[in-house]
């Protein structure tokens, strides 16, 4: 994993482990019809991880969100701006 670097904006660090990821996701308390199913969830994230504009094997280049976090609604999207990968 990359050392932890600052963000541009605040100076504050940008990168995010895995239990602070999972910590996020179990939050989660959305009506079920506002969550993808498992499949689209990890169709989307394999996107994510093959594109060249995810920062720090977490966030988005595009709209600054952790990509494992985004991936799980319905009401979302892939931010880039031509041809969204999502």
């Amino acid at each position: 994993m990359e050392k932890t670097q600052p963000c541009k904006g605040c100076s504050a660090s940008v990168t995010v482990d895995e239990k602070e990821i999972r910590e996020l996701l179990d939050q989660i308390h959305a009506d079920h019809s506002e969550i993808v199913t498992e499949k689209m969830y990890l169709k989307r994230l394999e996107a994510c991880f093959n594109c060249p504009f995810l920062l720090y094997g977490t966030t988005c280049q595009y709209c600054g969100c952790l990509v494992k976090f985004k991936a799980k609604f319905q009401n979302k999207h892939c931010a880039m701006p031509e041809n969204p990968r999502w």
